[in-house]
C-alpha cells in the first residue's frame, strides 16, 4: 500500500447497506466499500484556492503577464503551468514588485517625469498612502496613495543611514 497510518486522503466509496449476524443477532450493517484505487492523495490546493489565482490572472493585462510567465495569453498560461505553479510566479513577482521603505518610485503614468520621483521613508499600510524625499530636488512627499506609483529598481537603506546618524529607525 502506498499510503501510510495518518496520511490525509480523499476516498470514493460505494456504500453497501445490509445486515449481518453478530453474535447470534441480525444487525443493519452500514459499510463503506472501499478500493485501494479510490483513494488518492488530499490535493495540495483547494478548488477555491486555484479559482483565485484564475481571477488574478483576468486581472492582469498583457504586460503584467508576459512579466511573470513569458506570455501575454491567459490560455497558455492555463494550459502550461499548474496552479501550484501559477501561484508561485504570480506571488514572487507581487513581492517583487511591493515598495517598501528605501525604494524610489515613480508615477506609473509619467515614469519619466523626475518631479514626482521619490524615496520612500514611511508606508501607512492601513491608509495605503507612502511619503519620502526626493532625490532630483529634496522635495518631501506625505500621503501619497501608493496605487499611483511603481518601484524604479533603486533602494536606499533609510535604515541604515538613521542608525549610523543616530536617529529613530521606526
Amino acid at each position: 500500500m502506498k499510503y501510510k497510518v495518518g496520511d490525509e486522503v480523499l476516498v470514493k466509496a460505494k456504500i453497501i447497506n445490509g445486515t449481518r449476524r453478530y453474535f447470534g443477532v441480525e444487525i443493519e450493517d452500514n459499510r463503506f466499500d472501499v478500493c485501494e484505487d479510490d483513494i488518492v492523495p488530499v490535493p495540495e490546493m483547494a478548488a477555491e484556492e486555484a479559482w483565485e489565482i484564475a481571477k488574478k490572472l483576468k486581472q492582469m493585462n498583457k504586460d503584467e503577464l508576459w512579466e511573470v510567465f513569458i506570455t501575454n495569453d491567459e490560455y497558455l498560461v492555463l494550459k502550461y503551468f499548474t496552479p501550484q505553479q501559477a501561484k508561485a510566479k504570480i506571488e514572487a513577482w507581487e513581492a517583487e514588485k511591493e515598495i517598501k521603505r528605501g525604494d524610489e518610485v515613480v508615477l506609473k503614468d509619467d515614469p519619466n517625469n523626475d518631479e514626482y520621483k521619490f524615496f520612500v521613508t514611511y508606508i501607512n499600510k492601513e491608509t495605503g498612502k507612502i511619503g519620502g524625499w526626493s532625490g532630483f530636488d529634496g522635495g518631501v512627499f506625505s500621503e501619497i496613495d501608493i496605487r499611483y506609483y511603481k518601484k524604479t529598481g533603486r533602494h536606499v537603506d533609510i535604515d541604515g543611514l538613521l542608525k549610523q546618524i543616530g536617529g529613530s529607525d521606526a
